[in-house]
């Protein structure tokens, strides 16, 4: 109960923050194409709002400014300024306050980066922010996200924290459960089913530490040009999807057409070819196609897991359950995106909820089969002892009656002559063949006895 009433109250504290976001800086822009409103003089404006320019009819490729005047309360605020997949530079009454990549008018001369930017500014009564753009490298030309502003510094830097920090978090928790799904195949090489487990745990969490751009602006650990970053990050997609499919066909075979999974799995192996060969322009413009070929799998795969929850197999309602939470943060997602709300993302909350789910259920089957194992090596322990104490009494019934017709056919054998002569001496031969076979059945369980003990 206690932890229940943890969770709630960062829920409503992290709420708050969201709330205390003023305004989204996103609105009454006015906007100037193929021209720096600070460095040069622009004449022709328009009247836009704070999104890509190619929605206003111009090209995908360029360059232009954003520029906004605004009065409000002077004194220090917190400026986020999310990743627009474009270079850029932002200044407030002609300072600039913060820069992403290199900005130009040329392919070659324009640098693009992959970083959101959180900037503690300095607002005046009358203040005035421009915002220069170019873009050729992205689908999308100009600003993509509004910039957000926070009136508490308190809040902003708690909002910027506790952003790394969740991201942080599910990493982890990702890299925990590769772990230990990596040790559950190390221990089972039979069952493949926790290999690929565990490497959509991992796919996930270097999805999250490249894909987050809070995350990787504030780690640093290796300095990936914005190309390759780019490449990873949307490679990470099919190859995700990749394992997430090989996961269920291992896990309940019987309910997969082989040769559909065989026909998604060169897909999916097609698509992160072109990602990592292809331009990044090129792959760019053509992302949509890729992204949708990159998920084909899940509608088949859902079907094939409501096929195991129709059959009432054992664990398909806990992957249900996890299946429906992880649907219903990337319904919340997509809701978001249209009423514009400050709440975050939660989609990977529900992917690492739904990957945890996974290896518990996982982690299950492995422990029952170990349990069974045990059972047969018990049961097969007592066989063995069971045959060993048959053969031991048997064999020593065997040298009795033995030994009397040995002795017998060699009293015989002394007293006759000719064919029956030779006759009992092979009888002779074969009694002590079979008596020395029985001699080493009698020594060998000996053997088997003392090694058991």
């Amino acid at each position: 109960m206690k932890k229940l009433i943890v969770l709630a109250l960062c829920i409503i504290s992290y709420s708050e923050v969201f709330a205390s976001i003023e305004i989204e800086i996103g609105n009454e822009w006015k906007f100037y194409w193929k021209c720096f409103y600070v460095t040069e003089q622009c004449f022709k404006e328009e009247k836009k709002e704070f999104s890509s320019w190619d929605s206003f009819g111009h090209d995908l490729f360029g360059w232009g400014s954003y520029r906004q005047v605004f009065s409000g309360k002077k004194g220090r605020v917190g400026l986020k300024i999310p990743y627009q997949a474009s270079s850029y530079e932002l200044y407030l009454n002609g300072v600039l306050i913060s820069k992403n990549g290199v900005i130009g008018k040329t392919k070659s001369n324009s640098i693009p980066e992959f970083k959101t930017q959180y900037v503690i500014a300095q607002f005046e009564q009358h203040n005035e922010l421009v915002f220069h753009v170019s873009n050729f490298h992205h689908h999308r030309g100009g600003a993509l996200r509004p910039i957000q502003l926070f009136s508490s510094i308190d809040n902003f830097e708690f909002s910027m924290h506790f952003h790394i920090f969740i991201n942080s978090l599910i990493a982890g928790i990702l890299c925990f459960l590769f772990i230990h799904n990596a040790s559950l195949f190390a221990f089972r090489a039979k069952e493949v089913s926790p290999l690929f487990l565990g490497l959509f745990c991992l796919s996930m969490a270097l999805g999250l530490f490249f894909g987050s751009r809070e995350l990787y602006s504030f780690i640093k650990i290796i300095e990936l040009p914005w190309e390759y970053q780019h490449r990873i990050v949307y490679s990470l997609i099919p190859l995700q999807s990749l394992f997430f499919l090989l996961y269920f066909f291992c896990f309940y075979k019987k309910y997969f057409n082989k040769i559909i999974v065989y026909i998604f799995v060169l897909i999916l192996m097609i698509n992160i070819f072109f990602i990592l060969v292809i331009g990044v322009s090129a792959f760019s413009i053509t992302r949509g196609v890729m992204s949708i070929s990159s998920v084909l799998p899940i509608p088949y795969i859902l079907v094939a897991l409501l096929i195991v929850f129709l059959k009432k197999e054992k664990y398909s309602s806990l992957i249900i359950i996890g299946f429906v939470l992880f649907l219903l943060s990337i319904t919340s997602d997509f809701i978001q995106t249209f009423v514009k709300s400050n709440f975050p993302y939660i989609t990977p909350i529900g992917l690492c909820v739904f990957s945890i789910f996974l290896t518990i259920i996982t982690s299950l089957k492995n422990s029952k089969t170990h349990k069974i194992a045990e059972i047969q090596s018990i049961e097969l322990e007592r066989l063995i002892a069971a045959k060993d104490e048959i053969l031991a009494n048997t064999t020593h019934e065997l040298k009795t009656p033995l030994n009397g017709i040995l002795g017998i056919t060699d009293n015989l054998i002394s007293i006759t002559h000719g064919k029956i002569k030779k006759d009992l001496s092979i009888i002779s031969i074969s009694g002590r063949r079979l008596y020395n076979l029985v001699n080493d059945i009698l020594e060998e369980t000996a053997y088997q006895w003392i090694s058991n003990q």
